[in-house]
C-alpha cells in the first residue's frame, strides 16, 4: 500500500456501488436510492477503481471497470450524440443528454480508460 491517504475506503466505494453501477448520492455508508445514478460519477469510479487496483486495494477491479463501463456504453444516445447523464433507480433515463461537464467527464475517462485499463478487451 502506498503511503499516501486514500480518500474513499475500498469498503465504502463498494457500498456504494450495485450491479448497474456507482450510486449518485449517500447518507453516511448507505446508498441514497432516491437520486438514482448519474454517468460523471461513473466515470469518476471507473478511474478510482483503477486506482485503488493500482495500490493493491481488495477490489475486484475487473468486476468493477465492466460495470462501470457498462454504464457509459448505455449512457450513450446515438440520436443525440451525446451521453445522457441521470437515471433512476428504476434504470429509466431522466434526460436524452446530460450536461457539457458530464459529457466532457465522460469522454476524459474512457480516454483513461484507453490508455490504461489493464483489461485489454475494455481498451
Amino acid at each position: 500500500m502506498s503511503d499516501h491517504m486514500h480518500y474513499i475506503s475500498p469498503k465504502y466505494f463498494r457500498a456504494l456501488c450495485d450491479d448497474t453501477g456507482i450510486f449518485q448520492h449517500a447518507v453516511l455508508d448507505t446508498a441514497d436510492l432516491a437520486h438514482g445514478y448519474c454517468i460523471d460519477d461513473n466515470a469518476r469510479a471507473l478511474l478510482a477503481s483503477y486506482s485503488l487496483a493500482a495500490e493493491g486495494e481488495d477490489i475486484d477491479a475487473e468486476m468493477l471497470g465492466n460495470r462501470f463501463v457498462a454504464f457509459i456504453q448505455y449512457a450513450w444516445n446515438p440520436d443525440e450524440r451525446r451521453f445522457r447523464n441521470f437515471m433512476g433507480y428504476n434504470r429509466n433515463w431522466l434526460e436524452p443528454q446530460g450536461s457539457e461537464d458530464s459529457h466532457g467527464r465522460t469522454l476524459w475517462a474512457l480516454g483513461v480508460c484507453s490508455r490504461d485499463d489493464p483489461s485489454p478487451l475494455r481498451r
